[in-house]
């Protein structure tokens, strides 16, 4: 065999510089059954080729004997090659041999893992063509088995395999021997890389347990688990170790991201008036007080001239050494001086998987406006509400600040169960008694993100926002409709420029990634929003715009210039913000 290939590869070294000045070469295939020429050809990556050179035909051969044996014909060789006179014509000549199935698949040192439950999770079956990659597909699916019921170390070997060669077909006798080696429980643990977050909360979030069986699954939800934190820019896969003293632990590695940030976004808009001002956001966020994931998060924004809200909120996790975590806000709010609105709650948000969690909220909610009465053009009545929100996400995402791929979902529903105030007068212009009035305000809401990598560092980033409101109240209430409209929303408007009770808006961006955190972008933004029940009109709104967010010394800065409809590039909608780590 070695000498054939030996004095083939001398005619090909022969006849190399003859392939190069011929424009085309014609080969003819012999001896094959099972393949077809154009089988033969295309897996010899020489199909389409008019020139074939020396090193096409060497790669050719090899990468046809690897899908012979893929295919069961182990024993499948080149026998000959014979080029023509003018080498313009090539004839290959092959031995197919006999299709090798396997007759018999047995096991031994198995004693936890009865070979009935083998079998079942394996895909190698007897009396089928034997295929060396499902081989090494059946051994792996049994270290899996074991590594899911305690038993890291186990070793899977081919102890033994016999061939018996026939006239049609030849059969192959396989026996595997596993090594169970000795059941382990968790003893130990160790982490590595945390500078700020303490051990416990870091083995709390993994959820498991010393002196728990050993289960391969378990770890890798452990890994999801403290990616899913967002306190740590990498989380290594857990690995085993063994002391000394024979006990086993895991070892969990993380590299620990910056946690503190302030968020920063300026805003120069002129209005219809002509007269331009500045608007704002300061966003301040501490998700790792003390080491423990506790969140403290305040937020002042101006919208425009006369509106602005503050908030401030605390995230308690792990509530009586459960994954409930528990946490309390206070809202106001200033709308265009027409009324004020003071809210405070109590959140509770429990993570169901690694990427699904649920919450919900119960908040108290007063409406003062800021004219009464026969005074009162708005009508914007004073109000105190509860309002109960629930909310199911799911999100599976790689790098939430700057993602390369997946996706997230959320839907939220809620209900505010709102006593308005009303203030009436009559024809004297007195006013008369107050009369009160119970309405139930329902809401819900969708959201979806989704991020598709396409060319090298480049993402289409798509998402879309939904939200419906309705009332027993024959005009829906101000306060209660939605607003939308501005940097985080609809951009190239001004900041909750409109109002609906059915919204619904669409941002879709292409990034061109710069750095981990770092991207420059274009986009497309449209939505729709039909104005109270009186008034069902279709409204639509586009924007279009470019954008960049690049990491410096000083934090993310974000630029973002955006045109809305009826706009032109002169009179765009220009944002700044500033995001700082610490």
């Amino acid at each position: 065999m070695k000498l054939l290939f030996l004095t083939f590869f001398t005619l090909l070294l022969f006849f190399q510089n003859a392939f190069s000045e011929q424009e085309s070469t014609e080969i003819e295939i012999f001896g094959n059954e099972f393949l077809s020429k154009n089988t033969i050809l295309k897996e010899m990556k020489i199909l389409k080729k008019n020139q074939i050179s020396m090193q096409d035909l060497e790669f050719g051969f090899k990468d046809l004997i690897n899908f012979y044996r893929n295919e069961g014909y182990y024993f499948a060789e080149i026998d000959s090659v014979v080029f023509s006179e003018n080498q313009s014509r090539i004839k290959v000549f092959i031995t197919e041999g006999n299709q090798l199935k396997l007759r018999t698949l047995n096991f031994s040192g198995n004693k936890f893992i009865e070979t009935e439950n083998i079998e079942k999770e394996i895909f190698l079956k007897q009396g089928k063509t034997f295929r060396e990659a499902e081989l090494l597909d059946a051994i792996q699916a049994i270290l899996d088995v074991y590594s899911e019921n305690g038993f890291p170390f186990v070793q899977v070997k081919v102890s033994n395999f016999e061939i018996e060669f026939l006239k049609k077909n030849d059969s192959i006798d396989v026996k595997l021997k596993i090594d169970e080696e000795s059941f382990v429980k968790i003893e130990k643990f160790r982490v590595q890389g945390n500078k700020n977050t303490q051990k416990d909360f870091i083995l709390r979030e993994t959820r498991i347990k010393l002196n728990e069986e050993f289960k391969e699954s378990r770890i890798e939800k452990a890994q999801r688990r403290l990616q899913q934190t967002g306190l740590f820019d990498s989380v290594t896969k857990p690995s085993l170790f063994v002391t000394r003293e024979k006990e086993t632990g895991i070892l969990f590695e993380v590299q620990e991201g910056k946690n503190n940030n302030i968020d920063g976004i300026l805003g120069y808009l002129t209005d219809e008036n002509g007269d331009s001002y500045f608007t704002g956001l300061l966003d301040l966020s501490f998700r790792n007080l003390f080491g423990r994931g506790k969140k403290l998060e305040a937020r002042i924004e101006k919208r425009d001239k006369e509106t602005q809200e503050f908030e401030i909120s605390y995230f308690e996790p792990w509530v009586f050494g459960t994954p409930l975590g528990i946490g309390g806000n206070f809202r106001q709010l200033v709308q265009d001086s027409i009324y004020t609105e003071f809210a405070y709650g109590l959140n509770l948000k429990l993570p169901l998987t690694e990427v699904v969690s649920v919450s919900g909220l119960a908040e108290r909610e007063e409406i003062t406006p800021t004219f009464t009465g026969t005074q009162n053009p708005f009508f914007v009545n004073p109000s105190n509400s509860w309002n109960l929100l629930g909310k199911l996400v799911y999100e599976k995402i790689d790098f939430p600040l700057n993602p390369r791929k997946g996706f997230s979902y959320e839907t939220t529903f809620g209900f505010n169960f709102k006593t308005n105030t009303q203030l009436l007068a009559d024809t004297s212009g007195i006013e008369a008694p107050i009369i009160e009035e119970k309405t139930t305000v329902k809401t819900l809401g969708m959201k979806l993100s989704i991020f598709l990598p396409t060319l090298r560092k480049q993402v289409l980033a798509m998402k879309f926002t939904g939200k419906r409101v309705t009332s027993n109240e024959k005009e829906i209430s101000v306060t209660d409709l939605v607003r939308f409209g501005g940097t985080k929303t609809l951009r190239g408007y001004l900041e909750n420029q409109f109002l609906g009770d059915n919204v619904a808006w669409a941002n879709i961006e292409y990034r061109f990634l710069q750095g981990r955190k770092s991207r420059v972008f274009a986009f497309y933004d449209f939505g729709f929003y039909t104005k109270n029940k009186t008034n069902k009109n279709f409204n639509f709104l586009d924007s279009f715009g470019f954008g960049l967010k690049i990491e410096t010394r000083v934090g993310i800065i974000g630029i973002e210039y955006a045109i809305g409809k009826d706009d032109n590039f002169n009179n765009g909608k220009l944002h700044l913000g500033i995001i700082n780590e610490f």
